[in-house]
């Protein structure tokens, strides 16, 4: 495959460049003529009939439509820079980035791909779009969700929303703010590239912690992208094998534009954002400030730490008996609990004019959040049913200590003593009695909580000398998470920071209907961290590799556009060279038809805590263990022989067009994953004894819930290895059909297929989880979405969205829907009224993770469970949040 793509790449590029040095037309005497094309961003279809104003600086220049074939021309331009912006009915209103016209140049061109409004949305701030952008939006199977969404249907955060899109697939708890995992056609999270404005944010690595998408920002937005599948992605030819989610901030308007919206909603949710962008003369700003927070929707719980079952190992005061009911114990080892979620965005942005072809913009942005963990994430529930099973085949102690040192058992065997406030000072239990006296809220304690932030700066430089564009741009990252395990500071409490950095230059050469591009990307990423009560400091991990690429896109006719980038990326930690292809054939053989065909290659880097981490615990109060037959890992360790994964894939796209705003369009892919990273458990007795910690803690857990038959050669430790292969393929078919002038159905339907094969014993027997040929765990087989949107001329628009997520899900529960909902008026040309509900029906409700009760997990051929409740903490079923009312006013100006 790498070597057909290689070849067609190297003959479109040197068919490409033979056209280059043809001219396509003599120098105009009077001016320069712009011409363009306008595409729907996701199909790839040309967009009639849209309203094409040509501006300079605050002027608008001429206006003109579209034709069939989505192309509009203006003649006799004048030197200087230029903006096009587009409107059309059922898409967001779009602005190119800066269009020079040098003198003496016969002709300019630039495309714009325009996405579409979701649900018959108002927009709230327009998307500028550049020409190489856009062309490769139309290239590849991809999907947006304009930042009013988020707003109008009362999101958190953005992540949330993304996992609306076919083939993207999230991973969390039943908590409003917990962390947050995104997944790509099945590959495991940490393999899709995170971006902003194009270059990478957060970890980098595979198989590392991964960006944490409850820090994704919701506020200063002007779209969100995911660009499926592997090969080279966007400007800085970012390497990814499942594909890439592109934050995209807001840019100037010509315009002066200012907005101020406050909302508020249910669980006690409070927002407040304000936006302006414009021009003061040469100097372009946008400038965005929101917050918001909510109290979650589990406040005020009353939750025992450990169920009093084994309360040194989970948190309670010293002193504390177990097992016990008496009341002086269940207070002091019970909390009360709140979800607490605060999210906080900025972005800055000025962009100034040098001189009418050279351009500088710098961007500031900011994104900061703190989740109170007790009731965001902390919210595992030992069901009755967990409980009773474990109480029956693991039996608690028929003789235990009391307060005054004394030992008593109960008459019979079948009765099970705790220490109670009865006159002798215990009580006897039945097996029933013990699983409903001990059952309920296993919540790590109280005092502790998370927190991330990601801070950015970017500085790009333009210069256009005729058809020539040079790029010199940079950016400076820093990521953290801190995971704060409790009020004691000789408790876990960890810190991750990452620095990156990374420098691009590159050359745009444009002339007639071809676009050439090269150019070389670095980058660098420093991860520091420790474990504060541990006593530990993590090592310093250094990533770093280098990228050559090489792109062109060409347009032989209005019919046919070719697409190709060729990356050489090179990796420093694991001394690699690979090639990373990327090809695309986009045929138009009428306005109403669009066929898509795309190869790729990729590889994807291992985070270096994978080469050379070394050897890291959990927290005991994080633990929660599994009473099954596979090992329980409580640490993970390294590999310094692992190698970059490599992955090839192959899509075919359709789209067709039966009317203006009626279209259907189908994609099928099928991608092949080698020498992928898997993730092994072995016995923890395979670590050095000096590494190993007291296992006390760690035991003690085990065998309240499991029973005293459990011991420490039931811990494992976690390591990675190149092994097998993957197989990941796909198919959806999105439909958009205009009901009437007002209404708007759109439905589709995906099926994704994500297995590993040529898996060994030695790999399967400590993970039972792992099946060759069999679904991966948390990638759905079947997902649909339905919905309807209303939009008419006297300001009024809404939406009311389903989606169906099938089994095997990131809540690990059955296939379950859940519907969407809002309301909007245009009350003046300032200000708007907004209604939205998240799970209007509230359907698949639950505020636990409920351990036992999630559908049975297959397990392979060394797995002896038979049921979830066996199974434990990996049957843990997670539930939505209660439905969430958001109101909201906007005033613009």
């Amino acid at each position: 495959m790498a070597t057909t793509i290689l070849r067609g790449l190297l003959a479109c590029a040197l068919f490409s460049f033979a056209a280059t040095i043809v001219p396509n037309a003599a120098f105009a005497a009077g001016g320069t003529q712009i011409v363009g094309r306008v595409l729907d961003a996701s199909g790839g279809l040309p967009v009639s009939n849209a309203a094409v104003t040509l501006q300079h600086g605050n002027s608008a220049v001429s206006t003109t439509k579209t034709d069939a074939e989505g192309a509009f021309a203006f003649a006799d331009v004048q030197p200087g820079v230029y903006n096009v912006a587009i409107q059309a009915a059922g898409y967001q209103t779009a602005i190119s980035s800066d269009l020079f016209v040098v003198a003496g140049e016969a002709q300019a061109n630039v495309s714009i791909a325009l996405s579409r409004t979701t649900g018959g949305l108002r927009t709230i701030s327009s998307v500028r779009v550049s020409t190489q952008g856009a062309l490769q939006s139309t290239a590849t199977f991809n999907q947006s969700i304009s930042a009013s969404t988020i707003q109008a249907q009362g999101y958190l955060r953005s992540g949330d929303a993304l996992t609306t899109l076919p083939f993207v697939n999230g991973s969390t708890s039943s908590s409003l703010g917990d962390d947050l995992a995104l997944s790509i056609r099945g590959y495991d999270p940490t393999e899709t590239a995170t971006l902003l404005d194009g270059h990478p944010i957060g970890p980098i690595g595979a198989f590392g912690q991964g960006y944490d998408y409850q820090t994704s920002p919701f506020w200063g937005l002007s779209n969100m992208e995911v660009v499926y599948g592997s090969g080279a992605t966007g400007l800085y030819a970012i390497p990814t094998v499942a594909g890439a989610v592109n934050f995209q901030t807001i840019t100037p308007t010509r315009t002066p534009q200012f907005s101020l919206e406050q909302g508020y909603g249910t669980f006690a949710k409070a927002f407040t954002g304000l936006q302006t962008t414009g021009y003061l003369g040469k100097l372009g700003y946008a400038l965005a400030y929101g917050v918001q927070g909510t109290q979650g929707e589990l406040v005020g719980h009353p939750t025992q730490w450990g169920m009093l079952g084994n309360p040194n190992s989970n948190g309670c005061p010293s002193g504390t008996n177990a097992p016990s009911i008496a009341a002086a114990d269940i207070a002091a080892c019970s909390y009360y609990v709140n979800g607490a979620y605060i999210l906080r965005n900025m972005v800055g942005k000025l962009s100034y004019d040098l001189t009418p072809t050279t351009n500088l913009q710098v961007t500031a942005y900011n994104a900061t959040d703190w989740a109170n963990s007790p009731g965001n994430g902390d919210t595992d529930y030992y069901t009755y049913q967990e409980s009773l099973y474990n109480v029956t085949n693991s039996p608690p102690n028929t003789t235990i200590t009391l307060p005054n040192g004394n030992k008593v058992s109960c008459s019979s065997s079948s009765l099970y003593p705790v220490v109670s406030d009865a006159a002798g000072g215990y009580s006897c239990l039945t097996a029933g009695q013990y699983a409903a006296t001990f059952y309920g809220p296993f919540g790590g304690g109280p005092g502790r909580y998370h927190d991330a932030r990601n801070q950015d700066y970017h500085a790009r430089v333009t210069q256009q000398l005729g058809p020539t564009q040079f790029v010199v741009d940079g950016y400076v990252d820093a990521y953290g998470f801190d995971n704060i395990k409790g009020f004691d500071p000789s408790a876990n409490h960890y810190t991750d920071i990452y620095y990156t950095h990374g420098l691009l230059a590159s050359d745009e050469y444009t002339r007639g209907r071809n676009d050439v591009m090269g150019g070389v990307f670095i980058e660098h990423q420093q991860h520091i961290g420790d474990n504060i009560g541990a006593g530990t400091v993590n090592p310093d991990l250094q990533l770093s590799f280098t990228n050559y690429f090489l792109r062109d896109t060409y347009q032989p006719n209005s019919k046919l556009s070719v697409f190709g980038n060729l990356a050489f990326q090179r990796d420093q930690n694991t001394a690699t060279t690979y090639l990373n292809p990327r090809l695309s054939f986009v045929y138009r053989p009428t306005p109403d038809d669009v066929v898509r065909l795309t190869g790729g290659r990729s590889s994807s880097v291992p985070d270096p805590s994978n080469l050379y981490g070394g050897i890291s615990f959990g927290s005991v109060q994080s633990y929660n263990p599994t009473c099954g037959s596979n090992l329980d890992s409580i640490a993970s360790g390294n590999n310094p022989q692992l190698k970059p994964e490599d992955a090839v894939d192959y899509e075919l796209a359709y789209g067709h067009r039966f009317a203006e705003r009626t279209t259907i369009q189908a994609d099928a892919y099928e991608s092949s994953e080698l020498n992928p990273l898997v993730s092994g458990t072995f016995p923890l007795s395979t670590l050095p004894s000096n590494v190993i910690p007291d296992l006390s803690g760690f035991l003690g857990k085990l065998q309240t819930q499991c029973g005293s038959n459990f011991n420490s050669s039931h811990f494992g430790v976690t390591d990675l290895f190149n092994a097998g292969s993957g197989k990941f393929k796909g198919l959806t078919v999105q439909t958009s059909i205009a009901l009437s002038r007002d209404f708007t159905l759109d439905a589709g339907w995906a099926l994704q297929s994500a297995s590993y094969f040529g898996m060994s014993n030695d790999i399967l027997v400590n993970n039972i989880f792992l099946i060759n040929g069999s679904q991966i765990s948390g990638v759905p087989l079947h997902r649909a979405n339905f919905g309807i949107a209303y939009g008419d001329d006297q300001g009024w628009s809404g939406s009311l969205d389903g989606y169906f997520i099938g089994y095997p899900n990131g809540l690990n529960r059955p296939g379950y829907t859940y519907f969407n909902f809002n309301v909007a008026k245009q009350l003046t040309k300032q200000l708007a009224l907004n209604f939205g509900v998240i799970n209007v029906f509230n359907s698949n409700v639950s505020q636990w993770g409920l351990i036992g009760l999630a559908p049975y997990k297959p397990e392979n051929q060394f797995g002896t469970d038979t049921s979830p409740l066996q199974q434990g903490s990996s049957a843990e079923e997670f539930g939505l949040a209660p439905a969430q009312a958001f109101f909201s006013l906007t005033e613009k100006i």
